[in-house]
């Protein structure tokens, strides 16, 4: 079911979830499910406006081309968010 989701699959699955502080569970779910890339990544963040931080830490370790697509998870994270996780994002 899961392999074939594409960023926009990712987005609207989460957007779908009722509870809010669980879109990160979800999202990590589905990350190990797929071959999850940071397309991907940016597409379960913009679904989550609540707690960005925490789905970010969720997914970021198993996007597999964050080496070189970063920039693609960074451009939708606020200022205030990307000085929280500035550890995390290098």
């Amino acid at each position: 079911m899961f392999a074939s989701f594409t960023p926009d699959d990712v987005e609207t699955t989460i957007d779908n979830v009722d509870f809010v502080f669980d879109k990160p569970a979800v999202a990590e779910l589905i990350a190990t499910k797929i071959t999850f890339t940071c397309a991907h990544a940016a597409a379960a963040i913009r679904s989550c406006s609540h707690d960005r931080p925490s789905m970010v830490r969720a997914i970021l370790g198993h996007c597999v081309d964050k080496q070189t697509n970063m920039g693609q998870v960074t451009a939708v994270l606020t200022e205030w968010v990307r000085d929280v996780l500035a550890e995390e994002l290098q």
